[in-house]
């Protein structure tokens, strides 16, 4: 008898891990390539195109080329408007291009261009959800940047019911409402079109062509053309430019550079997924709008947004990976050659004069005004901690606190020109904790996207997105924060556009089933770790630096003594004492005066600063004592009308004292001083990072976390 065994059934083999993104063979030439979506729709559309043809040339020949052209652009639009109806990807290219391009800004029409795609927009999206292939494409969150907009809206709420100004609450109340519709329109668009790539294309198109024409208009036709009013030109004339200051189809060119840095990170993640795939095509696409974006940056001439510019671009090669900051360190250096170049470097440095002693008719008249009218925000802040004056208050609120707060000249200037300074003084605290959850929440959301993505393949495969995108949103909302440091809001809508790509980028990386297994997950990892040792050398960096800075300043410092006294210039009665004192009042007058005046001053501590907008002359003598700061300032106040007397100048006008005040104490910081304190700041934080790469060095041989 014999018996047979039977062999259990063999599990069957488990399926492949997916290799890292480094380890994926790519094809070889040999390899059939399958057609494109373009080419096939070519082939089977291609007989429709051609009898189109035919039925165009026919009917230019019948009617006449205008009337052809009309009916062909009439052809084009009813199809463009159904394909946006029936494909929302067509919908929120129109959207986003439209907002970057300021479409609605520049084209006059009945009805505003805006308000079309936005109507359009929202159709589609009713026509999107009846159908189930783009009903299914909703994710889980995607209402979070809806919802982060929202808590912002409530935190203003109590300030716009003491507003002010009810009117000017009420217009920007309404324009909030409409922006949180416009944010869902937007968020469930690119949800169900998930195709972002194209709409980073949206945004790359717009920002990158109206560059390029600011380029023609300054470089090529002379400044004479502004191609529809796309390319404008603010003016020719500011403290070290090198080119007109182009604003684009913006009237201000400080808000037209805000425009180009929310694009600029989204141009470095295409290039960088450009360079990942190898196609030529893309990199040349990408590399070409980013340059055009950084060309149409420098032709702003704007110091503010060339310092948020150069940090956006910092904080993507931060975020966007290993391998792109090694290759950026590198790079670094050859980064200080920018400062060189005209318009860049001597630009940057008339920013000097905010901090500089001179008096406000000798500086830069942009900086005077805007510090100024930053004085008035603060004293409205002051006077209204809580609440403020309410939502788009300040222009009339400016008028009354205005006098109230020793401001100089404002000018024209009826806004902040500073974000916080406006949150601040029209919405108080709880509005600027608002506009605080609004901006952290959208950094949290850029941070776990980001983190997650770090599993994801570089070069995009299949559309999928990649770190360098999450990186992106994550450069965009701090590029923005910092260029509002010297704007206020306005032309928000590109910005809400941004927040909504962010949050469908988050709930894109929560969902995607494959970063889940165990070598993407490994990397979501390491990314976290990265992150927290970031955030962790940023503290401990700016920790000591303050420590060290501050030590410095505290040792080396010197108590003085200040004693001031006020002067004017009185009319003697001669001639016409009404047009002698009009004639004071000229910006010329009292600094010439005040110049005459300080030349008899026996040291250089002792200045004679003019004021035309308040008709006074200050005397500030500086000692190393009370007594000898009055004597100082006392020589000076009795050898002005000498002074004047001896230039021939007292026949119209007497010096008279109008104030004398009490001598105060003040600790000062000389140039030798502040430069000893910037050095020890600097080696301080040089070998803080020496330190920390040290540490990440470690922690890569060993494989280990070390802290």
């Amino acid at each position: 008898m014999t018996t047979t065994s039977v062999r259990p059934p063999e599990r069957p083999p488990a399926a492949p891990e997916r290799p890292a993104p480094a380890d994926t063979p790519r094809s070889t030439p040999s390899t059939p390539s399958t057609p494109s979506t373009l080419s096939l729709a070519i082939q089977r559309n291609g007989g429709y195109l051609a009898a189109l043809g035919v039925a165009m040339v026919i009917l230019a020949f019948t009617v006449g080329p205008q009337m052809a052209l009309i009916v062909v652009g009439a052809i084009v639009a009813v199809a463009l408007v159904a394909a946006a109806v029936m494909i929302p990807t067509v919908a929120l290219f129109l959207m986003v291009a439209s907002e970057f391009a300021n479409a609605s800004g520049v084209i006059a029409t009945p009805v505003s261009i805006y308000t079309a795609l936005l109507g359009l927009c929202g159709l589609s999206v009713v026509v999107g959800f009846a159908r189930k292939r783009y009903r299914d494409r909703i994710r889980p969150g995607w209402w979070i940047p809806a919802a982060l907009l929202l808590a912002y809206l409530v935190a203003i709420v109590p300030s716009a019911a003491m507003s002010q100004d009810p009117a000017s609450t009420t217009s920007a109340l309404s324009d909030h409402l409409k922006d949180i519709v416009f944010v869902v329109i937007v968020s469930l668009l690119l949800q169900m079109s998930s195709k972002p790539w194209y709409t980073i294309v949206a945004i790359l198109v717009p920002l990158a062509g109206i560059s390029v024409l600011t380029a023609l208009s300054e470089y090529v036709v002379g400044n004479s053309q502004t191609f529809g009013g796309f390319s404008t030109i603010q003016s020719n004339a500011g403290a070290g430019i090198a080119a007109a200051r182009h604003s684009g189809p913006l009237p201000d060119p400080n808000f037209w550079g805000r425009f180009l840095i929310l694009g600029l990170p989204f141009g470095l993640a295409f290039v960088h997924r450009a360079l990942a795939r190898r196609s030529r095509f893309e990199l040349l696409f990408s590399a070409g709008a980013t340059l055009a974006i950084l060309l149409g940056l420098y032709l702003t001439q704007s110091r503010g947004t060339m310092l948020a510019a150069g940090l956006t671009v910092a904080v993507w090669l931060v975020v966007a990976g290993p391998r792109v900051r090694r290759r950026a360190f590198f790079l670094a250096p050859l980064s200080l050659l920018v400062l060189l170049l005209p318009g860049i470097g001597d630009r940057l440095l008339t920013l000097t004069q905010a901090v500089s002693s001179a008096p406000d008719y000798a500086a830069d008249q942009s900086l005077t005004e805007r510090g100024n009218i930053g004085d008035v925000a603060f004293g409205v802040f002051r006077a209204n901690p809580l609440f403020g004056t309410g939502p788009g208050s300040f222009a009339t609120s400016m008028q009354q606190y205005a006098p109230l707060t020793d401001a100089g000249p404002t000018g024209d200037i009826t806004a902040t020109h500073n974000l916080y300074l406006e949150l601040l003084s029209e919405t108080g605290i709880v509005g600027m904790l608002g506009w605080s959850v609004l901006i952290i929440g959208m950094l949290v959301l850029g941070y776990l996207a980001t983190t997650r993505l770090a599993g994801a393949y570089p070069d995009a495969r299949g559309g999928r997105l990649t770190r360098g995108v999450g990186a992106a949103g994550i450069a965009a909302i701090v590029g923005f924060s910092a260029a509002s440091l010297f704007l206020h809001l306005a032309y928000s809508r590109t910005f809400l556009l941004v927040c909504a790509l962010i949050g469908f980028v988050h709930s894109v990386a929560r969902t995607d089933r494959s970063l889940r297994r165990r070598m993407p997950v490994r990397a979501t990892a390491e990314a976290r770790k990265g992150f927290f040792f970031a955030a962790a050398v940023t503290v401990a960096t700016a920790v000591a630096a303050t420590v060290v800075g501050a030590t410095l300043v505290m040792v080396l410092a010197r108590d003085t003594y200040v004693a001031q006294s006020e002067l004017t210039l009185q009319a003697t009665g001669a001639g016409y004492p009404g047009y002698a004192m009009d004639i004071r009042r000229r910006t010329a007058v009292l600094p010439a005066y005040a110049s005459i005046i300080q030349g008899g001053a026996a040291t250089q501590e002792t200045t004679v600063v003019a004021d035309p907008t308040r008709g006074v002359m200050t005397v500030r003598a500086v000692a190393d004592s009370p007594a000898e700061a009055i004597q100082r300032r006392d020589a000076v106040v009795v050898n002005a009308p000498k002074a004047i007397t001896q230039q021939g100048l007292d026949a119209v006008y007497n010096v008279v004292t109008v104030s004398v005040q009490d001598v105060a104490e003040e600790r000062v910081v000389d140039g030798t001083t502040l430069r000893i304190v910037l050095l020890a700041t600097a080696g301080e934080i040089a070998l803080v990072l020496f330190l920390c790469g040290r540490i990440r060095r470690e922690e890569r041989r060993r494989g280990v976390w070390l802290i």
